[in-house]
């Protein structure tokens, strides 16, 4: 590598010689030795920018610690630079001769070139909107104490499929409504969102967001009136659950202790080991316990489901969560992964009593009785009860919170998958049900000795479930039956009803629409669809939905029920934009709709990520700029270097 000086020197020899031949053009070598000059620094900065990529994507923090012993910042982006330029000759030679006012290394470039990325991709993102779209907005608290507001949009993209992307977080420094709105609205009218094709919001269901009068939403509304709010269905369906199992003594107490449980076992290292050494291998389990969480093939868990692999999607899911290694820790929020947590104690319960036995001899204080509390517990009729009953009832949810969270999902669909696990839910409040359920209740009393019983029960009782207590004698089986079975099942029938009422009529009836729900389709659900969707349709569209809608009919007559769509997705991909406009905009309209805000919940992962293990502390625009980079990594919408070096005009590339 050669150095300034005789890189000077070389070009002054060169200048002279010229000198001496006239019949060469000195303003011709310098001109190609100043364009060899900046083809070099531009490499160099080309490859300083796909650092700064290349980490971002990665979510590595770029600055580090200062070295004194260097006498330099010694973090990961100035380590991975002088990695690169050892077989990067531009990059070397850039970090080598450029002055240090030109290295383009600095922070302040560091955060323009992350900035540049964010618009790149945001930009992206909204130039694949064909018309219509959603916003999604959900707030969190950061590790540094600063109120994020994640938002996302959703619409249908050219081949019809649904796209839910993520384009920002933006701090919120008030929580009320009009601040919420002046930080949202104008972001979205900054970033080039046309805000006459919002034709939905979702956000949860808190007051600030969902309020009726002042809330978020009604000022959305206010504005731009075709934004149909929508309270996050999964999160309803978590208030849902929540509510029902908190009317239910029993059920309440049972994931109490649950989380007690499954926290002590997994709380170190130590009892892991314990409860690792306990657990029997796959192939020594007590099958017949295990097959004990599945139902029978006459049971009503057959009607859940139309679609067959959707039910054995369900079975997998139980039993993956009954063969987990380890019985995994109760989580307070996601209600399928209580599931999964029931599923592996029911499975695992002989050897949760041993691993628990054997921590309490081999420890002492506290520990020893906690475990020996923990085993009365585990021992108790009144636990085991209420965990077969648990188990078996929310396995009903599980599957709707999971379709619930899905991408393609769209309010019909999330309407009729509650109402399917509604109707098997009531289903199960029958003799014949209880039978087998209290088989599984009788199995691991059998497995573990213990002996079903139930609680001491008096003609006037207020602390304790007492239905159906009349003075005569009552089964063992009658008294849990009444008190927690059918209890749990009227109370989860109830909230559902509650919190998932007959709402959105004319946006959900376009589902009608869908080549497999034709026959439901009458004229009382097509006025539902023009009183709805009529403000969106053209009076060219209004005047031949009819005649539209027997062509569509006409269409599937002879289409055998396998190649028939049954999702809205699949009928749009089906339906030409020529030959069914109005069908295909109603159809696109009611997919773009969203069903929750879980896609910025999913974001908020990201955030944890960048402000935990990168860096607690930064601005605003790079913290949104490297989740953007962050999130979207791998996607067809992160800028190559060429792209980010083209959108900065003022790189200096003379300045070596």
């Amino acid at each position: 590598m050669q150095s300034e000086l005789h890189q000077d020197a070389e070009m002054r020899a060169s200048c002279f010689l010229a000198t001496r031949q006239p019949g060469i053009d000195i303003g011709a070598r310098l001109s190609r030795q100043i364009g060899e000059q900046q083809e070099r620094v531009k490499g160099g900065i080309l490859s300083i920018i796909d650092v700064v990529i290349t980490l971002g994507m990665r979510a590595v923090a770029l600055r580090g610690n200062w070295s004194k012993e260097k006498n330099e910042e010694d973090g990961n982006f100035s380590f991975f630079l002088k990695w690169k330029a050892k077989f990067d000759n531009s990059l070397a030679a850039h970090l080598k001769y450029a002055s240090k006012n030109a290295k383009f290394t600095s922070p302040r470039i560091q955060n323009e070139i992350v900035g540049i990325c964010e618009s790149i991709i945001r930009e992206r993102i909204i130039s694949t909107i064909p018309k219509y779209w959603s916003v999604m907005a959900d707030e969190t608290t950061d590790v540094s104490a600063a109120e994020q507001m994640s938002i996302c949009i959703r619409f249908v993209n050219e081949l019809s499929e649904v796209c839910e992307e993520f384009i920002g977080f933006k701090q919120l420094k008030k929580m009320d409504a009009q601040s919420v709105f002046d930080v949202l609205i104008p972001s979205l009218l900054d970033w080039g969102l046309d805000m006459s094709t919002m034709v939905g919001q979702a956000y949860d269901g808190a007051s600030v967001m969902s309020g009726n009068k002042n809330g978020l939403q009604r000022k959305v509304i206010d504005q731009y009136p075709n934004a149909t709010y929508v309270h996050c269905r999964s999160h309803v369906l978590n208030l849902a659950i929540a509510g029902a199992c908190k009317s239910v003594p029993s059920i309440r107490n049972l994931f109490d202790n649950v989380q007690r449980v499954t926290h002590f076992l997994g709380d170190g290292a130590k009892r892991k080991e314990i409860f690792k050494a306990t657990v029997t291998s796959g192939e020594d389990q007590d099958r017949e316990l295990l097959d004990l969480l599945l139902l029978s093939e006459n049971e009503n868990l057959e009607d859940y489901d139309n679609n067959e692999a959707s039910k054995r999607d369900d079975l997998e899911g139980i039993q993956a969560g009954a063969r987990k290694e380890f019985v995994p820790k109760l989580c307070p929020t996601r209600w399928s992964s209580r599931v999964e947590t029931l599923s592996a104690l029911i499975a695992k319960y002989p050897d949760v009593l041993k691993a628990i036995d054997a921590i309490a001899e081999q420890s002492s204080g506290d520990s020893r009785s906690n475990a020996q509390s923990y085993i009365r517990l585990l021992e108790d009729t009144q636990f085991v009860v209420a965990l077969v009953i648990g188990q078996y009832i929310l396995s009903f949810t599980a599957p709707v919170t999971k379709a619930l969270q899905a991408k393609d999902c769209n309010l019909g669909e999330a309407y009729e998958d509650v109402d399917t696990a509604k109707k098997c839910i009531k289903d199960a409040r029958t003799e014949e049900v209880w039978k087998k359920v209290w088989e599984r209740i009788e199995k691991i009393a059998e497995v573990i000795d213990v002996e079903v019983k139930k609680p001491r029960v008096t003609g006037s009782q207020r602390h304790r479930a007492n239905a159906g207590h009349d003075g005569s004698d009552q089964t063992i089986s009658d008294y849990y039956k009444i008190n927690v079975y059918y209890a749990f099942i009227d109370h989860v029938v109830e909230e559902l009803d509650t919190r998932f009422p007959a709402t959105h009529e004319g946006l959900i009836a376009a589902q009608c629409l869908v080549p497999s729900y034709l026959d439901r389709l009458n004229d009382e659900k097509i006025n539902s669809i023009m009183g709805y969707y009529g403000r969106f349709l053209t009076f060219t569209e209004k005047d031949g939905l009819g005649a539209e809608i027997l062509r569509w009919k006409q269409t599937f007559l002879t289409v055998t029920p396998e190649d028939t769509p049954n999702t809205a997705n699949l009928a749009l991909a089906k339906c030409s934009t020529r030959f069914y406009p109005a069908i295909s905009k109603i159809l696109t309209i009611f997919i773009t709709v969203p069903v929750g805000s879980v896609s910025c919940e999913r974001s908020f992962s990201g955030l944890r990520r960048l402000k935990l293990w990168t860096r607690a502390s930064m601005s605003q625009d790079r913290l949104s700029g490297l989740a953007m980079l962050m999130i979207h990594r791998g996607s067809q919408f992160i800028p190559t270097p060429e792209d980010v070096y083209a959108r900065k005009a003022n790189w200096r590339l003379g300045a070596e």
